[in-house]
Parts: structure tokens; C-alpha cells; sequence
């Protein structure tokens, strides 16, 4: 298992650095800035996101685990995919996107790219980040962590999201959200904003 530990390593160095430029696009992306709700869910979310990084690492190399390799092609995959559908999703949105619950001066209902079959892709990709990777090592007590602790609060993230753009978009917006699922498979909310 030699040969896995050396691309687990290459692909958390490639991760890394992913993140990172992901950061520096979060930084200086979206131009018309807008009004920001509950700040707070931001930090908790990168908080988890680094616990459950550095816990699929430590796991991985303090619990001496037979490697399923079949559980961690199937991760890379999944985390290959997450990476294409939010360049899809961020450069669909446009000055529109935002790490935030963030509604700007202009803002308006977007159902091109991604946007046509879900409403929160980008929050489907970052589940699927997360849990992939947990899946590359085999770390399942964090992949547990993960599926339990971070998808909870992000889908409670994606419910007040719903509810503030359907306050200020009105009925485009809350029909949008009758006919279009906000992640597949974790169909959060079709049948209306409460």
C-alpha cells in the first residue's frame, strides 16, 4: 500500500492547492456586492470543511485499514465531478455568486447551466467534495462525521437561502422553487417555501 499512500499524498497536495485557488477566486469574485445574511454560516462550514480534511488524513494514517480501492477510485470521481459542476455553476451565476447568503442590488433568478435541473448546485458539489474526500482514504468514521454534522447544517444553510430570495424575488422566485429540486439525491424543499 506503499504506492496508495504516495498518491493519497500527491492527491492532498493537489486538493490543497485546489482549495486554495478556489479561495482566491471566492476572494475576488462577484463584484456588485450585495446585502450578507447570517454570517455565521460561513466560518462554521470552513471550520467543518478543515476538520473533516485533516480527519480523513489522520484517520488514514493512524488507523491501519485495508484500502478498498473500488471506494477510493469511486471518491476521486465523485470529487472530479464536484470540481467541473461548480466551474459550471460559477461561472453560470456570474457576479451573482457568493459564498454567502448574499443578495444583491440586481439580482435576479438564474436557470441557465446547472440552474435549469437544481437550485443549489454548488452546495451538491460541496457535499460531494466533503464525502469524496473521506472516500479516498477509507476514513468512514469521518465520513460519518461529515454525512451527519457538515450536509446537516449546509441543508439548513440551502432552506434560508431559499427563504431570502424568495423575499426578494418574490413570485419568480418561489415558482422557480416549485419546479426545480434544490440537490439530487437530497430533494430539500420542492413543494414550496415555508
Amino acid at each position: 500500500m506503499k504506492l496508495f499512500s504516495a498518491f493519497y499524498i500527491f492527491f492532498i497536495v493537489l486538493s490543497f492547492i485546489q482549495r486554495i485557488s478556489g479561495k482566491v477566486t471566492e476572494a475576488t469574485g462577484g463584484k456588485n456586492n450585495g446585502k450578507i445574511y447570517l454570517k455565521s454560516f460561513y466560518p462554521v462550514l470552513f471550520i467543518l470543511y478543515i476538520i473533516i480534511f485533516t480527519g480523513s488524513i489522520t484517520e488514514y494514517f493512524l488507523i491501519n485499514r485495508e484500502i478498498n480501492l473500488s471506494i477510493s477510485f469511486l471518491g476521486l470521481l465523485i470529487y472530479t465531478l464536484a470540481i467541473i459542476i461548480r466551474k459550471w455553476a460559477i461561472k453560470s451565476l456570474g457576479n451573482f455568486w457568493s459564498v454567502h447568503i448574499e443578495i444583491k442590488e440586481k439580482h435576479r433568478v438564474i436557470k441557465t447551466g446547472p440552474y435549469r435541473y437544481l437550485r443549489h448546485p454548488n452546495s451538491l458539489c460541496i457535499i460531494m467534495e466533503i464525502l469524496s474526500l473521506t472516500l479516498i482514504p477509507n476514513a468512514y468514521h469521518t465520513f460519518l462525521f461529515a454525512l451527519f454534522v457538515y450536509v446537516p447544517i449546509l441543508t439548513i444553510r440551502m432552506h434560508l437561502e431559499d427563504k431570502m430570495l424568495a423575499k426578494k424575488l418574490g413570485e419568480e422566485y418561489i415558482q422557480y422553487h416549485k419546479e426545480v429540486w434544490a440537490i439530487f439525491p437530497f430533494p430539500v424543499g420542492k413543494k414550496g417555501i415555508r
